[in-house]
């Protein structure tokens, strides 16, 4: 039986069984008071952390997305048949300055070069236009890249080619949304939902050295310039947000360190969204965290309300931009409405670029419930045994004097309606007789 009934039922004298009856009250008073303060801190989901530095044999390879601030190649624009109406020889351009000092690129030896340029009709028209109308005159990857190759100084390997041929071309947003800027995106795993991780020692170091082709700059840009992002091989960062300037004449060094959260769904405080799942599932597509998941809402609700990309986000996408500007307040609305019901966080002249993963230093965040369920079964349970003095063997054998008193008038009854039947047998045979 459970503990402190029986003592009150055997208690000798009222005052006994007063006294008894107040402390067994008193102690279920605490249990319920400490298990609904205790259940209410479960019911927080905390969270707690476990921070782990590594330095790992092998790593997986980051994505690279380089731009260039002149997508367009001008020789292919002024060869055109349709287009070459638009061009100019810069020789015979009158303009108010002088060409070798604002635009030396222009110049060779002190002298204009004799080269023919797209006029800034042409230039703008191409910056607004769909991605299959421009994308023949846009500059090769491979023409602007000079040079590049894997270091794998542990194993003495050497790759020339540094796997780039699957590369992808993507337009990244700017300020200046009237000239077209060309991104080019390696190592990159979008559109391969079932890819394994490219890994690789993580000693390797990995060079790219870029031409910047200069003569093929439109005289809208007056420096030629690049830009670098590294991420996460299944989503691409824009360069001109969240990258880096690539100067020319330098060779600019990027030392890798790698970040790992792994957070919890809800009900818990971190209430992550498992991206990588939904990315699996769109085919390599979407979202990979919380900040693309932003970027996706406010594409989509450009193109849903304008038909187009505003400029008033710098998201990555070969969608057509706006030409004119637009109301932005539905835009917005709607961006809005979409990041509040789906984001959350989440269960990348000649310039030489080294990236060294150095070790990739790897430090991961594992985000664990403070309170796993065997504990809350097991601090539950040390209340009861403290409060009422109740193990799981008193609660089997309450249980089971239980059964045996229900079971009690249960027979009875099957008893007497048995007794009853056979009653009533006897007299129908004694009817028929």
């Amino acid at each position: 039986m459970l503990t402190g009934v029986p003592q009150i039922a055997t208690a000798g004298n009222i005052p006994k069984k007063v006294v008894r009856a107040l402390v067994f009250v008193f102690c279920v008073v605490g249990f319920i008071y400490q298990s609904l303060v205790f259940m209410n801190i479960y019911w927080q989901y905390q969270t707690v952390i476990d921070v782990k530095v590594e330095n790992p044999k092998e790593t997986e390879m980051p994505s690279f997305t380089f731009c260039t601030n002149n997508g367009i190649e001008t020789s292919k624009v002024c060869e055109d048949p349709d287009m070459g109406k638009y061009c100019n020889r810069i020789i015979d351009e009158e303009v108010p300055f002088d060409w070798c000092v604002c635009l030396p690129h222009f110049c060779k030896d002190g002298k204009v070069m004799n080269i023919t340029v797209p006029n800034s009709f042409i230039i703008k028209k191409l910056a607004y236009d769909t991605y299959e109308n421009y994308q023949p005159y846009l500059v090769p990857f491979k023409k602007m890249m000079q040079d590049c190759y894997a270091e794998f100084k542990v194993i003495g390997e050497v790759n020339r080619n540094c796997g780039i041929d699957d590369f992808k071309n993507i337009r990244a947003s700017t300020v200046d949304y009237d000239v077209l800027y060309a991104c080019y995106t390696v190592h990159s795993q979008l559109d391969q939902p079932d890819a394994e991780p490219n890994m690789v020692h993580s000693g390797a170091n990995e060079v790219y050295v870029f031409d910047v082709i200069s003569e093929q700059y439109n005289p809208r840009i007056t420096n030629a310039e690049m830009q670098l992002s590294i991420h996460n091989a299944k989503s691409i960062l824009n360069p001109y947000s969240f990258g880096y300037s690539l100067k020319k004449g330098f060779t600019n060094m990027f030392r890798l360190k790698k970040t790992v959260k792994r957070l919890l769904p809800p009900p818990y405080e971190t209430n992550c969204k498992d991206y990588l799942s939904l990315w699996k599932a769109r085919g390599g597509k979407g979202p990979t965290s919380e900040k693309e998941c932003i970027e996706e809402c406010q594409k989509n609700s450009s193109i849903a309300v304008l038909g187009c990309l505003t400029d008033l986000y710098k998201v990555t996408g070969n969608e057509r931009y706006c030409r004119q500007e637009a109301d932005d307040k539905a835009v917005l609305a709607a961006a809005h409405e979409c990041v509040l019901k789906n984001c959350r966080p989440a269960c990348h002249n000649a310039i030489r670029v080294e990236i060294k993963l150095d070790g990739m230093q790897t430090t991961t965040y594992t985000y664990s419930p403070k309170y796993q369920n065997i504990e809350t079964f097991s601090y539950v349970g040390g209340y009861v045994g403290m409060w009422l003095g109740i193990s799981l063997v008193a609660v089997f054998d309450f249980l089971e004097t239980l059964v045996i008193m229900m079971r009690y008038p249960f027979r009875r009854v099957m008893m007497h309606k048995a007794k009853k039947e056979q009653i009533d047998k006897v007299r129908k045979i004694q009817r028929d007789m």
